[in-house]
């Protein structure tokens, strides 16, 4: 399985949902890690889409995890996946999604400033909060993956590895 991630900012995190991605995803995890940021950019819109079909065409199964506007990414790349392999197995974990259209499960905190400053255009232009989170001088916006998602003082974190799991189990 290889793990293909669509994040404007890529971090590896040291946890249990990183130690579990690797456990299943095998030392091509911290490759694409750490080229998702320049290959978002470099490839453009349609480069995670061709990349994960590519894959599919090798057998690859697919957790494919996005934070806010690359939700819209991964969106792209999920439904060009299943429009030409649509027996891969694969999964989507939204992570602060800035589309009301989603895959497959999400997690968007109350506090999150820039995705409810979205809705502005509309009740129904994102995905309904669904987690509450305690405010942090840390990340005052409520919105960054690692300062408020991935912290491991909030119920964001363990929240993203169950839903993480869940995929990988239906894999």
């Amino acid at each position: 399985m290889k793990i293909l991630s669509d994040w404007g900012s890529v971090r590896v995190w040291e946890s249990k949902v990183e130690h579990d991605l690797q456990r299943h995803a095998g030392p091509d995890l911290q490759r694409l890690l750490a080229d998702a940021q320049q290959s978002a950019h470099r490839r453009g819109r349609g480069g995670t889409a061709s990349k994960a079909q590519g894959l599919a065409d090798e057998n690859y199964s697919f957790v494919l995890i996005a934070h806010s506007q690359g939700n819209l990414f991964v969106n792209s790349a999920y439904d060009g996946l299943r429009s030409s392999h649509p027996d891969t197995a694969a999964g989507v974990v939204h992570v602060a999604p800035a589309s009301p259209t989603l895959r497959g499960e999400h997690l968007l905190a109350d506090i999150d400033l820039v995705i409810n400053g979205l809705r502005v255009q509309g009740i129904n232009s994102v995905a309904a909060n669904n987690i509450n989170l305690p405010a942090s001088k840390s990340d005052l916006s409520g919105h960054t993956l690692v300062g408020t998602y991935l912290d491991a003082a909030r119920a964001a974190r363990e929240k993203i590895n169950g839903m993480v799991q869940a995929v990988l189990g239906k894999l």
